[in-house]
C-alpha cells in the first residue's frame, strides 16, 4: 500500500509541472482580435498609439490612427496592446440576473407570509426587479470605460509572476 501510495504521488506531481506550450510575441494577439478592433499600441519609449487595427501578424501589428495614417509596429518595438471599452451586454445580463432572483426572493415571500398569492407573485417580482436590475448593469456598464491589456511583451518573470508545481521527496 505504502509503495502504492507514493508511486501514485509521485506521477501526479510530475503531471503537475508539464505544461502547454503557448503561443509567444504577437502570434498570442491573433486569436483575440479582429480588424477594425480600436486598440492601443505601447511602444519601447512607453508612448501609446491609438487606432484601428488593420492586421496583426508574428512580425508586426498595423493600426490607422484617427488621423487616417497608418502605422506598422515591430514586434521587438511592441511592449503592450491594449483594448479600449468594455461590453454592456455583461452588465446588462449580470443585473438582470440579480435583480430578478431579489425579485423572485421577495415576491416568493410575500406570498408565504400570505400577503399576495401565487405564483404571479414571484414572477412580477422577478419581472420588475430584473429589469431594474438590468438597466442598473446596463448603466454602469455604459459609463465604465476601462482599458484591458490583450498582450505584455514583459516576461512573467518579469511581472513578479510564478510558476506553479509540485514538489516531492521521499525517504526511506
Amino acid at each position: 500500500m505504502g509503495a502504492t501510495l507514493m508511486w501514485t504521488v509521485l506521477l501526479v506531481g510530475c503531471a503537475a509541472m508539464a505544461e502547454a506550450q503557448s503561443e509567444t510575441g504577437l502570434a498570442a494577439v491573433v486569436p483575440h482580435v479582429d480588424a477594425g478592433d480600436r486598440l492601443g499600441i505601447v511602444d519601447g519609449a512607453g508612448a501609446t498609439t491609438w487606432g484601428r487595427l488593420v492586421r496583426v501578424t508574428p512580425a508586426d501589428v498595423e493600426i490607422v490612427d484617427a488621423s487616417g495614417h497608418a502605422r506598422a509596429f515591430a514586434a521587438a518595438e511592441v511592449r503592450r496592446i491594449e483594448r479600449r471599452g468594455d461590453s454592456v451586454r455583461n452588465g446588462l445580463l449580470l443585473g438582470a440576473f440579480i435583480g430578478a432572483a431579489l425579485g423572485g426572493a421577495i415576491g416568493g415571500s410575500a406570498d408565504l407570509m400570505g400577503d399576495i398569492g401565487g405564483l404571479g407573485a414571484f414572477m412580477r417580482g422577478a419581472a420588475v426587479l430584473g429589469a431594474v436590475g438590468g438597466s442598473i448593469g446596463l448603466a454602469l456598464d455604459a459609463v465604465h470605460v476601462g482599458r484591458s491589456t490583450i498582450y505584455d511583451a514583459a516576461p512573467s518573470s518579469a511581472r513578479g509572476g510564478r510558476r506553479r508545481g509540485v514538489q516531492v521527496s521521499t525517504r526511506w
